[in-house]
């Protein structure tokens, strides 16, 4: 939705003399990276040029409430150091290009627009802040990557490592939390996490059933008590021939419900077929 107009409407009402406030949330430095499509233009020009300058007031949050001190001071450092040099690279390519016509273009802010957008990215400790805290940065070429299709992306492996290491040092499960880019990267990750193998060592390095929660899971849809629900209304409105699968369908669910912790059903093939001739 386009809440442009809305703005611009609230802002026309406003009672003389008299500015009103209208609160508009958002941060560059993430929308940059086009996740679910921001444009991170909107806030670092357009709002500007859209109710113009004198309009519009900007406050920064500058003090960091979640992260660890060292995970801090690694980021300042990292947002002060890299935007002047992918800006560099950037006006070295397009002078490279000989694009002469596009010169006053490229100079009008595009020549800075990487600087500017992460202006004001540094941010500060608080009392309450933790103290350490680790980053490690691991880059994967694809030149490295295997061609059989059958094994594992060298991240997806890498990543299984680090989490065995991280349960063997005494975190839980819930402490540990992977993040990726697509939702192509989630899948390898959760199919190599539930290969036998990586999986019985997960479960041993955890020292129970190793269980993940992804945003798959976390739908209403993936829950079984709820699958269960809609097989057993399929089960009551499909004719006595064709009910079998249903039956065998409620039958697995339910097992699954009142046993979330097992991976395997505990039914035997006898039962399953049974299933068709009840």
């Amino acid at each position: 939705m386009n809440f442009l107009p809305l703005v611009k409407n609230a802002i026309a009402e406003g009672t003389t003399g008299i500015q009103a406030s209208h609160l508009v949330v958002g941060d560059v430095k993430q929308s940059i990276y086009r996740w679910r499509n921001g444009d991170w233009r909107i806030l670092h020009s357009d709002l500007k040029n859209d109710l113009h300058a004198e309009n519009v007031k900007e406050e920064e949050l500058s003090f960091n409430r979640r992260s660890s001190e060292n995970v801090i001071r690694f980021n300042n450092f990292l947002f002060q150091k890299l935007p002047s040099i992918l800006q560099n690279q950037l006006n070295d390519i397009f002078v490279a290009s000989d694009l002469g016509y596009l010169q006053e273009y490229w100079e009008s802010g595009n020549s800075s627009l990487i600087v500017k957008a992460y202006e004001g990215s540094s941010q500060q400790i608080t009392e309450s802040t933790l103290s350490g805290g680790k980053i490690e940065v691991k880059f994967f070429f694809k030149g490295e990557e295997p061609e059989e299709e059958d094994v594992n992306p060298l991240a997806a492996t890498y990543a299984i490592e680090r989490i065995i290491e991280l349960l063997k040092q005494g975190f839980s499960m819930k402490d540990i939390g992977i993040l990726v880019r697509k939702n192509s990267e989630a899948v390898q990750i959760l199919d190599c996490i539930f290969q036998k193998s990586n999986y019985d060592r997960l479960t041993a390095a955890a020292g129970k059933t190793f269980q993940v929660i992804s945003g798959e899971a976390l739908k209403i849809m993936n829950n079984p008590a709820v699958q269960l629900l809609l097989s057993t209304f399929r089960l009551l409105s499909v004719h006595e021939p064709e009910s079998g699968i249903y039956k065998a369908e409620c039958a697995r669910l339910w097992y699954q419900v009142r046993n979330p912790g097992l991976q395997q059903v505990g039914i035997s093939t006898e039962d399953w077929i049974g299933f068709s001739f009840k």
